[in-house]
């Protein structure tokens, strides 16, 4: 019988799990890592450290492993870090998905919008690789160097990872992680000639695009000899954490960022759309695709507002909803990691417009999250009418204020994952195919509805408004 080994590379910690065949959980592991942040700008993650704690997490587990196994990899989408392929060393640290540093260079791509979405499904944006790689290429001379010598790579950080872990040292991406570099094809799932030239960015440089399904190559870790045979981004696993899910269905999962996937039945790409279209599987050639939006400023708005507003976590998991003071909550515009779909502002300040307590204050940060959720619900919308019900799961999806205000902001059902591990738990599906490791959601009783709510989010669209046109 094997094992099933997963790997999960998030932005505050990495986790193994080993799993029996039939589905039981036989060990897990997680270890932190740092974030370094600033300038506003600036998000890394040292990628020695990234490494050693994947190597840590997965030596945890297989302590429990009895026999043979195989393994699943996923991770933070979007990440970037550039290598030497000849010493193996990292040129560059992990360059985050939050990183913005070089918003301004990507500014003048602006005009080429259509024909960006057009041939990769996103929007020109600092959030992607290709600005990131770009930035490199112009700034590290250890990345100026090596490519000179030719023995350059610069990949997402799934591409890293199995470089560093596998015996091949083969230069690989998967698809899903080689959609998010903004140099993809989103049809054809290859390196796109036009993005390449337009972004100035050389393919010698870039790993090989292959399925998500496919041998990567073999982990040695303590003595155990693992294929690892899938590999994905994390958002794109925890949709399979639920299964297979029908077209025209939300998912919605709340992490440092909130991503709201929709399955859709065919690849179509609509001009006037806001939202991405994001490949969330490749087998066999086989392609399957959602309709995307983001919330950039997630767990990770919270996260930022802790220390201004002094307000425990313990406070924060207490709220319900509506509460008695609902009248007096200020607006939060929230630019935290930059505004994402469909306003794409990589640069606003966040900020607060009214008065308020501390309290009051973070309850505001909590609807500007449910406010950019309900946007993109409602971006969706107008393309195709959607499900009644949406899936939600991640850390946030416990907050009972946040899901209230949602609930009554959207009118949908909402369907929440008691399983805090659906990222892992989607990529041993994906590996096995099996239902055992698939979360059944529970449905959220409906709410007492605030009456303010609904005022409180038209201001705010009016505010959204009002710095789109600036």
């Amino acid at each position: 019988m094997t094992d099933i080994l997963v790997l999960d590379q998030g932005g505050q910690s990495s986790r193994a799990c080993l799993f029996s065949p039939a589905g039981e959980k036989i060990a897990s592991s997680k270890v932190a890592i740092k974030t370094r942040r600033y300038d506003n700008l600036f998000v890394e993650h040292d990628a020695d450290e990234l490494i050693e704690s994947l190597l840590q997490a997965s030596q945890d587990v297989l302590k429990s492993c009895s026999d043979e196994c195989v393994s699943g990899l996923a991770t933070q989408r979007s990440s970037i870090v550039c290598w030497d392929t000849e010493t193996g060393q990292p040129l560059t640290p992990v360059i985050s998905w939050q990183d913005r540093r070089a918003y301004q260079w990507m500014q003048q791509f602006q005009s080429q919008k259509k024909q960006i979405y057009q041939a990769s499904g996103l929007f020109p944006t600092a959030y992607y690789g290709a600005s990131k790689i770009k930035w490199c290429l112009s700034n590290v001379p250890d990345v100026v160097n090596a490519y000179q010598n030719q023995t350059l790579c610069c990949g997402s950080l799934a591409s890293y990872i199995i470089f560093k872990l596998t015996k091949e040292r083969q230069c690989l991406c998967d698809a899903v992680n080689a959609s998010r570099t903004l140099l993809c094809d989103v049809k054809s799932l290859s390196w796109s000639s036009y993005l390449l030239k337009l972004f100035g960015i050389d393919d010698r440089v870039l790993p090989k695009i292959v399925p998500n399904h496919y041998s990567y190559g073999i982990l040695a870790i303590d003595g155990f000899n693992i294929p690892l045979t899938l590999v994905t981004g994390d958002q794109s696993s925890a949709l399979f954490g639920f299964g297979q899910i029908k077209a025209n269905t939300l998912a919605i999962n709340m992490g440092t960022g909130v991503f709201i996937q929709r399955p859709i039945p065919s690849l179509k790409l609509n001009d006037d759309s806001q939202l991405l279209i994001s490949p969330i599987l490749q087998n066999n050639k086989k392609s399957s695709y959602v309709i995307e939006g983001t919330v950039n400023g997630g767990a990770s708005a919270i996260a930022s507002m802790d220390e201004l507003l002094s307000i425990q976590q313990s406070e924060l998991e207490k709220l319900t909803f509506p509460v008695n003071d609902s009248d007096k909550i200020p607006l939060f515009i929230n630019g935290v990691g930059g505004v994402g779909s469909p306003y794409w502002l990589p640069n606003i300040k966040s900020q607060f417009i009214g008065e308020g307590t501390g309290r009051q204050k973070m309850i505001a940060v909590l609807e500007s999250i449910a406010f950019l959720i309900k946007k993109n619900i409602d971006s969706m919308a107008e393309i195709s009418a959607v499900s009644e019900k949406a899936f939600i799961s991640g850390g946030l999806s416990n907050n009972a204020y946040l899901v209230g205000a949602l609930m009554q902001l959207t009118g949908l059902r909402l369907c929440q994952s008691m399983d805090h591990e659906l990222t892992i738990k989607g990529i041993a599906y994906l590996i096995t195919g099996k239902e055992c490791f698939t979360s059944i959601p529970n449905e959220i009783p409906s709410v007492v509805k605030d009456a303010g709510l609904l005022q409180r989010y038209h201001y705010w669209e009016k505010q959204m408004g009002l710095l789109v046109a600036e």
